[in-house]
């Protein structure tokens, strides 16, 4: 998946990502994307800032623009663990497209029995009233 990919890179900026900010995505929780994106934009400007455009018209070239923060030091093990925990995580918060698919198709279904069981019951309600009489 795209968000396992993302993942070792974003924790490499030091951006908070983790497999809650995923699944708010996922439902499209009001701007969460956009705040990954703003983490994101702040970090790569501290990283790489941004060049002067009128000194790279005049000299074709972007100088030698010093990161002005390192991307943190890799450490293997906790990483790999990590990652693997992220892995699981979102597994579990991601359904298959096919059961997606067939709980919607097994909607309407479901809202014919309730809608049957309610008629039944008010069916048996006007039996009782008419009986009592």
């Amino acid at each position: 998946m795209n968000f396992e990919k993302l993942e070792p890179t974003l924790r490499s900026l030091n951006i908070q990502f983790n497999s809650k900010t995923v699944e708010r995505i996922m439902s499209r929780e009001r701007g969460q994307a956009l705040r990954l994106l703003y983490q994101l934009k702040m970090v790569l400007e501290k990283v790489y800032p941004p060049a002067d455009i009128s000194i790279v018209a005049k000299t074709g070239t972007f100088g030698d623009n010093q990161p002005a923060q390192r991307i943190a030091v890799s450490k293997p093990k906790y990483d790999e663990v990590s990652h693997n925990f992220f892995k699981q995580r979102l597994g579990k918060l991601n359904r298959a497209q096919k059961d997606i698919d067939l709980e919607a198709h097994l909607q309407k279904f479901d809202d014919e029995a309730v809608k049957q069981a309610k008629q039944a019951e008010r069916a048996d309600n006007q039996d009782e009233d008419d009986n009592a009489r």
